[in-house]
């Protein structure tokens, strides 16, 4: 009776030693795994393994590589000290659709609820940490509004102000040419029906002057008689 309990009592610590607890199997660093782990599975065909237990807490151990059933997942027995065998949880993700070796069955999220659950709160949490609250633009909006009315009515009278100025301006300037061009088409047309009387009159002026210079000469028939 002593013999077994003893025997039970070295394969349960020898077993204990074969698992080393982790956080995580799916984000494990190479700097985080344990020398004993490399040192245990310098053996023969010992490869290492990141399993849950029973209990689904995460742990490394050394085993060789074992064939795992459809929808079946590698767990670590913590009573035998072994790696054993068990159903996958869907709930937590995806399973196995086939047959594959044991140290694949990271693939796997329904073999690791203690890690689905882990890196759930943390991407939650790390979520709520960094990304800022967001803020509603149409609030900031009305807010800016309201601090800003009056410098908005001011730059609206500005604004306002400088298109009456720029549209009185640019009818002066428009009146102006067109002031301009009336004024000198009528010029041209008074020069052009004055004009011709004014040579006229200094033609038959000319020609007047010439006829009172002139003296006056007896009939040559008058004369003669």
């Amino acid at each position: 009776m002593y013999y077994v309990v003893i025997m039970l009592v070295i394969r349960w610590t020898s077993g204990q030693n074969n698992f080393f607890k982790v956080q995580s199997c799916t984000d494990i660093k190479l700097r985080d795994i344990p020398e004993e782990v490399f040192e245990k599975c310098k053996e023969p065909d010992m490869v290492i393994h990141c399993l849950p237990d029973e209990n689904d807490n995460l742990g490394l151990s050394c085993f060789s590589v074992t064939w795992i059933e459809e929808g079946g997942c590698p767990y670590y027995n913590s009573y035998q000290g072994n790696m054993d065998e068990r159903k996958c949880d869907p709930r937590y993700g995806s399973c196995s659709p086939g047959l594959y070796k044991s140290p694949s069955s990271l693939s796997y999220k329904g073999c690791y609820a203690k890690e689905y659950d882990t890196t759930t709160i943390a991407v939650t949490t790390t979520e709520m940490e960094t990304i800022p609250p967001v803020k509603c633009p149409m609030n900031d909006a009305v807010a800016n509004r309201t601090n800003n009315t009056s410098s908005e009515i001011c730059e609206e009278c500005t604004c306002a102000t400088e298109i009456a100025v720029a549209v009185i301006l640019t009818l002066f300037i428009l009146g102006c040419c067109i002031g301009v061009g009336v004024a000198v088409i009528f010029y041209r047309k008074l020069r052009k029906k004055y004009g011709h009387n004014s040579n006229d009159i200094q033609m038959k002026s000319h020609s007047d002057d010439n006829g009172k210079n002139q003296p006056f000469l007896p009939d040559a028939n008058n004369t003669a008689g």
